[in-house]
C-alpha cells in the first residue's frame, strides 16, 4: 500500500491550485500548513467542499460538515484527512482479524 502522508500530500496538492487561481504561485508551490483556504486562497466554501469531496473518494472516509468547517488550513484537512485513513486502516485490520479468529 502507497505510502498515506505521501498520498495524502500529492493528492492535496493537486487539487487545491486547480482551485485557487488567484492565489500567488509562488505560495502555491509550497503549500505551507498554515495556508488559510478562505483568508489567504480566497477559497469560498463550495470550493472547500470540493477538495474535501475529492479527498473522501480518493481515500475513502467520510468527513462531516462539522469537522470540515472547524478545517480553516491545509494542515487542519491534512491531519483530519490522515486520522480518518489512520482509523478506517485500524478498523480493517480489527475486522480482519476478528474474522480469522472465527475460523
Amino acid at each position: 500500500m502507497p505510502d498515506v502522508d505521501d498520498m495524502l500530500a500529492r493528492t492535496l496538492r493537486a487539487m487545491i491550485p486547480a482551485l485557487a487561481l488567484a492565489a500567488p504561485s509562488s505560495r502555491l508551490a509550497a503549500l505551507p500548513d498554515g495556508l488559510e483556504f478562505r483568508a489567504e486562497l480566497g477559497l469560498d466554501s463550495t470550493d472547500v467542499q470540493n477538495i474535501a469531496s475529492a479527498a473522501q473518494k480518493a481515500f475513502d472516509i467520510t468527513i462531516t460538515g462539522g469537522e470540515l468547517a472547524a478545517c480553516v488550513t491545509l494542515g487542519h484537512l491534512s491531519r483530519l484527512i490522515h486520522n480518518k485513513v489512520a482509523s478506517e486502516e485500524e478498523a480493517l485490520a480489527f475486522n480482519l482479524s476478528f474474522k480469522l479468529s472465527d475460523t
